[in-house]
C-alpha cells in the first residue's frame, strides 16, 4: 500500500481564488475589487453544518428537526472569505452588523450572494462531477 502521497505534505495546497462578485466594491482607483476565498476544511464546514440545523420541540411534544438551507450558505460564505473578512470587527460596527453572518446578509446583494455562493461552494469541492474525476483518474 503507498501512504506516502497522502501524507499532509505530499497533498497539493488549493490556492486562494479571486472572484469577481460586483463592481459595487472599487479600490482608491476606481478599479473593481475581487473577493478572495479560501477552500473549507470538512471539520470546518461539519461546524457550519451543526450550526444551521435548528432543533425544538413540536406542538405533539415530538423533537423537530430543521435544516436552514440559507444560514448554512451564509455560514459557508462568511467562514471562506479572506478579503473582505466579515469575521473584522470594523467592518461589522460599520455596516452596523451584530456578526459575520450578518454582516455577509447586510453587506451582499441577493445576486452577489447567489454569486458569492457559487463560488465557494465551488473551491470547497462541491459540485465536482464523478464523471470528470473517473476520466481524470483513467488519463
Amino acid at each position: 500500500m503507498r501512504v506516502k502521497e497522502f501524507l499532509k505534505e505530499s497533498v497539493a495546497q488549493i490556492p486562494h481564488e479571486k472572484v469577481m462578485v460586483s463592481d459595487r466594491f472599487r479600490d482608491d482607483a476606481g478599479q473593481a475589487i475581487p473577493f478572495e476565498l479560501r477552500a473549507l476544511s470538512q471539520k470546518e464546514i461539519t461546524v457550519i453544518e451543526e450550526s444551521a440545523i435548528i432543533r425544538r420541540v413540536g406542538k405533539n411534544g415530538e423533537a423537530e428537526v430543521r435544516f436552514e438551507d440559507l444560514d448554512y450558505s451564509v455560514g459557508l460564505i462568511a467562514a471562506s472569505c479572506v478579503v473582505p473578512n466579515f469575521r473584522d470587527p470594523a467592518l461589522q460596527e460599520n455596516w452596523g452588523a451584530r456578526d459575520e453572518k450578518d454582516l455577509v446578509r447586510k453587506m451582499l446583494l441577493a445576486g452577489e450572494f447567489h454569486r458569492l455562493d457559487q463560488a465557494v461552494k465551488k473551491i470547497c469541492g462541491f459540485g465536482y462531477r464523478l464523471g470528470a474525476m473517473k476520466n481524470q483518474v483513467k488519463k
